[in-house]
């Protein structure tokens, strides 16, 4: 994250030619990134469950729903979601 606009302004100089009815998602946790950005449209969401990034995780790390066939790093995973939230 930096609040330097100059910064901001570079990052945003590509998207400014944009062919009609292209989009652009930008993700922050920060409201002052879309105002920035200038958004027209700002969607917050929910902080996600330790559940439910855990399986989040478990899909992106094993390809799996669950640890359930890799029960040993369970524990490992829960802590590295932890440090996410």
């Amino acid at each position: 994250w930096n609040e330097n606009y100059h910064n901001w302004t570079i990052l945003q100089s590509p998207f400014l030619t944009k062919t009609k009815g292209s989009k652009v998602i930008v993700t922050t946790r920060n409201h002052g990134v879309s105002s920035t950005m200038g958004a027209f449209h700002a969607h917050p969401l929910e902080v996600l469950s330790d559940d439910a990034c855990l399986s989040i995780f478990a899909q992106h790390a094993l390809g799996a729903r669950d640890f359930g066939g890799h029960p040993n790093l369970k524990e490992v995973a829960k802590k590295i979601v932890r440090k996410c939230n």
